[in-house]
Parts: C-alpha cells; structure tokens; sequence
C-alpha cells in the first residue's frame, strides 16, 4: 500500500478517462464524476477550492500526501474483462471496489485531537480518487483500481486533519479479502462458476493454469527472482525491485495492445468460459441463520485458536475467506456485533468465554507447576 512518488503517474491518458471521485469527504469538498487534474493536485498538496490548508504541515518533514490501496482481478476476471470485453465483468470489479472502498470508510478512517495528537477520533469520511488501469508493467491484461485515499479527513468538529494511517496497514489484508470476496459475489450473480483458493482468492472455471501462465509474465519474473515458494514479503519486495517504468499509451496504441493479446489468446487455444444464464439470478439475502451462526463459529474457533484477543477485522477476513462470496458482508458483520460467545476487551479486541477458560486454566497449570518445583526443591 503505498503512493507514487510521481504525482502524474495516475492522471496520464487513460488515468483520467477511467477515474472517479469517490467517498463522504469528496462529497463535502464537492468533487464529484471524473477526476480533474487541478482538483486532483490540490488533493495531492491537502489544500481546498480556495487554496485553504486541509491538513497541517509540518516544517522538516517531507509531506504525506496520501496513500494508494490497489485492489487487482484475477488473472481470469482479466481475461474475461479485457480480452473477452465482458463489459458486466468491468462492472463487477467497480461495483466489488467500490463496496470495498465503503468498507474502508466505515472502518479504517481516523485522525488524532487534541494536545500532540492524544486523542483518536474515528471519522468515517474520506477523500478518495479512483483510478482504473487495464494493464500492468509488462502490458499483460490486468484489471485493476489505484484507489488514492487522500492524507485528510473531516473531524467530528468539522476541522480537517491529517489522517491516523495505522488502522490502514492493520487491516490491509482484511480490505483486500473484503475485494476478493465481493468480486467473487458479483461474478457468481452473473452466472459464472468460481473456483476458490484455500486463502479466499479464486479464479474463474474454464481457463487452465497454463493459459493464465501466458499472461502472467509478472509473476513469473517475481517468481524467478526470489523463488515460487518464496514469502510474500519477499515476493512484494522482488515485485518493487523488477518494476519497469509505466508505458502510457495513445488511444489507438491501446487498441493495438488488445489486438495482441486476443492473438495470444488464440494461440493458447483459449475459449473464454460462458456464465451460467441459469444461474444469472441476484444471490437472495441471506436468511438461514443456522449456515451463518454454523460460519461464524467455525471462524471463531480458526481466529481464536492461535490468540485469546484479536481484532475484529480479522475474525471478519476468516468470515471471508470461508464464505466464498455465498453470505451477505453487512449480515456478517451484523452476526460479529451479535454474537453472544464474544466478549470485548478493554484495548477494543475480541475474545471469547472459551478462550478466557482455556488462559486460566494454563495459568493454573503454570502456578500449580511453579509451587510443585519450589516445594521440591
């Protein structure tokens, strides 16, 4: 999750045609639709429409702008997007991002008040651009979404400030499962079949691993520079240190690029796969509360197990993962909030009555030990 050093980088060519304002912050600054360029670079440097400050700047150090969560397809969503031109596959990444994005204000928004910043207040607006590409470093078809949420929110007092970034990174991985997840919903609304990854990823049924393998030439070079099975730390860091620079292109040479891979396409004798129009039916809320309570006590017992605190986003990233895009996000998160076998602590995290006993019992265990020595000794 980071942002471009290069504040252009997102604007250029297709930047802009395939941009959008998005979030509650927007709404109050008054930006919305297509991403300008002035508008973007007052953003970019915290200031409003009159050129007031919208964060405060502090003299020696280099400003933070913002931060950039890119939320990328499936190889196969890509091809189905991009090469097949599906145009309701398009949409179902935008409508997936943007539930993301709604997550993410809900619940990853804060800032700091008060005297050097003691106290953290939860705002629930954010200022985001959107941004859609549709090809990677190595020009292989990639959908994806630089979401660039911007270094300044609204607070309860109606001031701005510069955002508290840690909930961000903490829940990093929660957001991206939170992406997968109602990508994978959308998709099966339109009638097509998915097959799911233990860690609650998928691709789409009908493309073989060596077919996706030909348009995934930036994985292979990752792959090759640090090994396949190597940490996903290590493949991040190899994935910055092979990067080439970004080729923007022209209209018609983008349309070329496409002639391309539909040629590669027909040489890896791909037949793009077909939706179900049987099963092309809106996904009913879900009203079995028995499947959700019997979902949400085998993520409890998945998440608890290691830790007898957690944070709850990552209770909701094990809801997730096991869903497979079947539940519903709200009535998941309605079902956490519910739940009676959860206990909140003091510091915010959750834990339940079982995890308590358990901890007591080994301290029990621990202290009946400690005297059973000394009295031997």
């Amino acid at each position: 999750m980071t942002f471009s050093a290069n504040p252009n980088y997102y604007t250029k060519n297709q930047g802009l045609e395939n941009s959008q304002w998005y979030g509650r912050g927007a709404s109050i600054l008054g930006l919305e639709g297509k991403v300008l360029t002035e508008d973007y670079n007052r953003a970019y440097q915290g200031i409003d429409s009159q050129g007031l400050p919208l964060r405060q700047r502090q003299s020696g150090k280099k400003p933070n702008p913002g931060r950039d969560i890119t939320l990328s397809a499936p190889k196969s969503v890509s091809l189905l997007g991009l090469v097949k031109e599906d145009t309701e596959v398009i949409n179902a990444h935008q409508q997936a991002v943007k539930k993301t994005l709604e997550y993410v204000e809900q619940n990853c928004i804060f800032t700091r008040t008060g005297k050097g910043g003691a106290n953290r207040q939860q705002t629930d607006n954010a200022l985001i651009a959107i941004f859609q590409h549709d090809d990677n470093r190595n020009q292989d078809p990639q959908l994806h979404s630089h979401c660039v949420i911007f270094n300044q929110t609204q607070g309860e007092d109606g001031k701005w400030r510069a955002m508290d970034n840690r909930e961000l990174y903490q829940q990093k991985m929660t957001i991206g499962m939170v992406y997968h997840h109602e990508l994978g919903r959308e998709l099966k609304q339109l009638g097509y079949e998915l097959a799911w990854n233990q860690d609650g990823t998928f691709e789409v049924w009908g493309y073989t691993p060596e077919q996706l393998k030909v348009f995934s030439t930036r994985r292979q070079e990752i792959e090759r520079a640090v090994g396949k099975d190597a940490s996903a730390a290590k493949k991040a860091q190899a994935c910055t240190n092979t990067r080439r620079g970004k080729v923007n292109k022209a209209a018609e040479e983008r349309e070329a690029l496409k002639e391309q891979w539909r040629q590669r396409a027909k040489s890896a004798g791909i037949n793009h796969p077909q939706p179900n129009y049987q099963n092309k039916k809106p996904i009913q809320q879900l009203t079995n509360l028995h499947n959700q309570n019997e979902l949400l006590k085998k993520a409890i017992a998945v998440t608890s197990e290691p830790q007898v605190a957690f944070p709850k986003h990552l209770l909701l990233k094990e809801l997730l993962t096991q869903s497979q895009g079947n539940f519903n996000l709200e009535e998941l998160q309605q079902g956490i909030n519910k739940n009676q076998t959860l206990v909140k602590t003091n510091d915010g995290r959750l834990t339940t009555l079982a995890a308590i006993k358990r901890e007591k019992q080994i301290i029990n265990l621990a202290q009946s030990e400690k005297k059973a020595s000394c009295y031997l000794s």
